[in-house]
């Protein structure tokens, strides 16, 4: 990708990539190294633009710099929980010559992308789940990310538990599962929305607890013990609180507790979930796909295409209302069947990442459900399609609306209608001019052979449907909403403020420290004071920060900041559990009184002059300060204090165990490698 606009053109497709922890490697062209800084033509700070939507960013100013650069970068995208990675290279980097090395890398010293299981919580995670009698389990895209859907399937069938999916983790188990209760969610199915209330435990496997799947979390789950399996430790905690944190790759996870449990009859708990899906069926299934009258339903089509491809195409959506419909009614028959914009919701995500499905999966069918609102974002992608000879089948849902805008206006606003209805072109004449047949639908007879002929057609088609333009999307749970009564998670009041020391150690790299210090301002927590340094250890720097906030957040702020990929380790403090200073300068009119002070205080004079006195006081903040009260009467020019510097009370430096372990691991694993 250029420099410049080329560059930040890109930073919504990074955005989503993180959100939906997509692997994705990003290069970008950057002015030459000398110009950095001058607001050279096309220049911008990349690196410091995208540190807030990529896993992990660099810059690259010599040639020499870019096989190891682009070696970390594809290991750091690919392992662990995924994420979109940025190569920044500079055009003086980019014209010169070096040798080339490429050598891949294996390890990090400062990332540990899966950390190994815990076996103690694994066996607990196996005795809560025998010890259940209404246990649902919750699948994410981590299974479908961690390729752990033969693990998945394994454990479902000996443990006999419902099982629901998130948006994302649509198709890790087949729709025809005897055990697969549906999609949970804010469109999902009655039976995993409903039923969770009476859960006695949730197993969430590669799962966020989004707020899209939770609605407000003080009503999720109600009375429900949690086993959470994931792989970012980032995420534990952060929304529902896990009884049981199992933190490593499911892959392996899954199968040690699906050894430890016994085998299980849970058919009486299923049936509660059949009896939701009737109901279901009868009020919401039937209207939308086998409609008495009027305009065709986007339910409809979304069965009658699913139907043609036999459960057994990629489904790519869009944004909008026919992403739900095609999510609740199109049927999966094997995994990775499901490409979609879940975490930042982008419209005009559907059009391009058909393209990508389609080029990654060349020997599978891909069709793409995008409405008329969300294909025209990027339609240039036609022109794509045509060049380079793309075959995939575009289902256009058109209403001539933004439909989901307008059924929130509807909803919640009163009808308050405002800028939902669309004109739109001859979308015939567009794909015709992009050398892509066309079909258009308006009544339900012809509906069925025209997705036979997209079906059978050779190359990439566009069947555009004219849809019922007032349809809304149900059932719905609002983002946020409670689903009953009362919460049964009575919400923790956070407690009063409390002093922590936070000692960071990372690699030396530019731009850490910022990345660091927007994890406080993310979360709206001030940093008292921050000091930055060289540690002991060569090649390593501290950082010790200090702040105030509630106990319940503080572990969680550590977590945010031990996910940057160059930070080492993260220590958390209380004051009393290390020994800390700061350091005090005065500037201050001299004067026999001043002096006197000073020397009463026992400070260190640091230089003496005829009009003025530099002292220095090292001691606690309530001590510097005492002083400085003292010597204002008399005249303080200048003050000036650092922040806190702190050692801890262990008898050996933390980070030197930790790095012990980390080098052990990395050791075995190069072994296990050869």
């Amino acid at each position: 990708m250029t420099s410049g606009p080329g560059a930040t053109n890109t930073v919504t497709g990074l955005a989503d990539a993180l959100m939906d922890s997509t692997p994705l490697v990003l290069v970008t062209g950057q002015v030459g190294s000398a110009q950095l800084g001058t607001d050279a033509f096309q220049e911008t700070n990349f690196v410091g633009i995208t540190q807030a939507v990529t896993k992990w960013n660099c810059q690259v100013k010599r040639a020499g710099e870019i096989p190891e650069a682009i070696a970390r970068a594809f290991y750091i995208a690919r392992t662990g929980r995924p994420g979109p990675v940025v190569v920044d290279i500079t055009k003086d980097a980019q014209c010169a010559t070096a040798p080339f090395r490429y050598r891949r890398v294996e390890s990090i010293r400062s990332y540990i992308p899966a950390p190994e299981p815990d076996g103690e919580r694994i066996a607990e995670a196996a005795r809560l789940i025998d010890e259940s009698q209404r246990p649902m389990l919750l699948v994410g895209q981590g299974v479908l990310l961690g390729g752990a859907e033969k693990e998945l399937k394994a454990f479902v069938e000996k443990s006999g538990i419902p099982t629901a999916a998130t948006l994302l983790g649509l198709s890790a188990l087949p729709s025809d599962d005897p055990r697969y209760v549906g999609m949970l969610g804010m469109h999902g199915n009655y039976g995993p929305n409903i039923r969770n209330e009476e859960c006695d435990l949730l197993i969430a496997a590669g799962m966020r607890f989004d707020d899209r799947v939770t609605g407000n979390p003080e009503y999720f789950g109600r009375n429900a013990r949690v086993i959470h399996l994931e792989i970012d430790p980032a995420e534990i905690d952060k929304i529902i609180h896990a009884d049981v944190a199992v933190v490593g790759d499911i892959r392996q996870t899954l199968p040690r507790i699906t050894e430890r449990i016994r085998q299980a009859d849970r058919s009486w708990w299923l049936a509660g979930f059949r009896d939701c899906d009737r109901i279901e069926r009868e009020r919401v299934v039937r209207p939308a796909t086998q409609p008495a009258a009027g305009r065709i339903r986007m339910g409809e089509v979304a069965v009658a295409v699913s139907r043609a491809y036999d459960h057994d195409a990629v489904l790519v959506t869009d944004v909008g209302q026919q992403q739900m419909v095609a999510a609740r009614y199109f049927r999966f028959r094997r995994s990775r069947s499901m490409v979609t914009s879940g975490g930042l919701g982008t419209m005009g995500f559907g059009l391009p990442a058909a393209i990508g499905a389609k080029l990654g999966a060349p020997e599978r069918e891909v069709c793409l459900f995008v409405g008329d609102g969300g294909l025209q974002m990027t339609l240039q992608e036609l022109g794509t399609i045509f060049q380079s000879r793309i075959d995939i089948k575009i289902v256009l849902l058109n209403n001539t609306r933004l439909g989901m805008v307008r059924q929130w206006q509807e909803l919640f606003h009163d009808r308050r209608y405002s800028f939902t209805t669309l004109a739109n072109p001859d979308f015939g004449l567009i794909a015709r001019a992009n050398g892509i047949a066309y079909r258009c639908v308006e009544r339900r007879g012809e509906l069925s052979e025209a997705v036979t002929t997209m079906r059978r057609s050779a190359g990439a088609f566009l069947l555009e449907v004219r849809v019922e333009p007032e349809e809304n999307v149900f059932p719905m749970v609002p983002a946020g909403a409670p689903r009953f009564g009362r919460p049964a998670r009575i919400k923790q009041h956070e407690t009063m403020l409390q002093e922590y020391i936070i000692t960071v150690f990372s690699e030396n790299k530019v731009g850490l420290l910022n990345q660091i210090t927007t994890v406080f301002t993310c979360r709206n927590v001030n940093i008292e004071s921050i000091t930055a340094s060289e540690s002991a250890l060569p090649g390593i720097h501290k950082y010790t920060i200090v702040l105030r906030t509630c106990p319940e957040r503080i572990e969680l702020l550590a977590r945010q900041i031990e996910k940057k990929i160059d930070v080492l380790k993260c220590f958390v403090y209380t004051p009393d559990e290390v020994v800390r200073q700061e350091i005090a300068l005065y500037k201050v009119a001299r004067s026999r009184n001043v002096e006197r002070l000073v020397r009463e205080h026992n400070v260190r004079i640091l230089e003496i002059d005829a009009e003025y006195i530099v002292v220095e006081k090292t001691g606690h903040k309530a001590e510097t300060q005492a002083l400085f009260d003292l010597l204002k009467p008399y005249g303080v020019q200048q003050f000036v204090r650092s922040g806190t510097v702190a050692i801890s009370k262990s008898r050996q430096e933390l980070l030197t165990e930790y790095l012990e372990k980390v080098g052990h691991a990395h050791r075995t694993k190069q072994t296990h490698i050869s």
